[in-house]
């Protein structure tokens, strides 16, 4: 079983996974959610003692990637 700051992480590497695949990437998903890039680095080294921020940001990742998707099937 992993801990809550591995879960944490690994959902941190997965929103940055997905925002490249939706031709994105974090900067550009921090900007979006008003998260500074620099926090988002800070929670990659030491988890957040909330993580309703990280929710935007995964938020903002399925928008993408719907997005993405709805442009794929139009092409």
């Amino acid at each position: 079983m992993s801990s809550f700051s591995e879960s944490f992480t690994e959902r941190l590497k997965s929103i940055e996974g997905r925002a490249k695949a939706a031709g994105s990437n974090v900067t550009q998903i921090c900007k979006k959610t008003g998260i500074a890039r620099a926090t988002y680095e800070r929670w990659m080294q030491r988890p957040p003692q909330t993580i309703a921020k990280v929710d935007e940001l995964e938020a903002e990742v399925v928008r993408l990637e719907r997005e993405a998707a709805a442009a794929r099937s139009v092409a």
